[in-house]
């Protein structure tokens, strides 16, 4: 799927709790990068379809027009 010119690509991740100090995995889950199509960068990993729309609509120009953001993020 692509928004304003960015890819909005699922992913299969460990659904996991924190207990303690380790983390306990739960089963698999799906998360969506948004990768910017030219150069392969992965901008940021979230939850949602509609959260990587968000972002994009909110962040997209900036992360077109500069270096910021080419280090990935993740906001699950």
């Amino acid at each position: 799927m692509t928004h304003e010119g960015f890819i909005i690509s699922p992913r299969s991740v460990l659904d996991c709790v924190i207990n303690d100090d380790y983390y306990i995995a739960l089963g698999a889950a799906v998360a969506y990068q948004i990768i910017e199509p030219t150069s392969g960068h992965i901008y940021k990993t979230v939850s949602t379809i509609e959260r990587a729309k968000n972002v994009i609509d909110k962040y997209g120009q900036r992360w077109l027009s500069s270096s910021v953001g080419l280090v990935e993020e993740c906001d699950l």
